[in-house]
């Protein structure tokens, strides 16, 4: 009975867990135009939600090396943001590329404007990730962005 109650309590753990890693995301911009509820239903419930003004839906997701936030109204997720950290460069980069890779199979067009900064773009989404050293944490910190945009 005692091993019955562990193993369940284990894949309760694993659920949460997992459901955190994978609100760290850094493909933000294909949340654009999402319904709250998708996204609710994807990732979890958020940490924090505030839903005063119906314009603008705020919810708020973090996990053990990121942060992600979203604004939606009645039509959907019209921003999007995510801060993710990583423990070196190299797993960093990996991620961007990764990141950018599934965006130009999903239709975007990738701008590099420099070897830190990138601008994602496609009809009604603009999107940017940059990739910055954080000195005081000694980590690699990716900060993505998606907007709504018009045309």
């Amino acid at each position: 009975m005692k091993i019955t109650k562990i193993f369940y309590l284990v894949l309760f753990l694993l659920y949460l867990f997992s459901a955190r890693l994978i609100a760290q995301d850094i493909n933000v911009q294909n949340l654009i135009g999402k319904n709250l509820s998708e996204i609710i239903k994807k990732y979890g419930e958020p940490i924090h939600q505030d839903r005063s003004n119906p314009a603008m839906i705020c919810i708020f997701y973090k996990g053990s090396n990121g942060t992600m936030s979203l604004v939606s109204d009645n039509n959907g997720v019209y921003q999007a943001e995510t801060n993710k950290s990583f423990n070196s460069e190299k797993e960093a980069r990996a991620d961007v590329d990764n990141c950018i890779s599934r965006a130009i199979s999903n239709g975007f067009v990738c701008d590099t404007v420099s070897i830190n900064d990138f601008q994602l773009s496609k009809t009604g989404v603009k999107s940017s990730l940059q990739i910055n050293a954080n000195k005081i944490t000694k980590k690699t910190d990716v900060h993505a962005k998606a907007v709504e945009s018009e045309g």
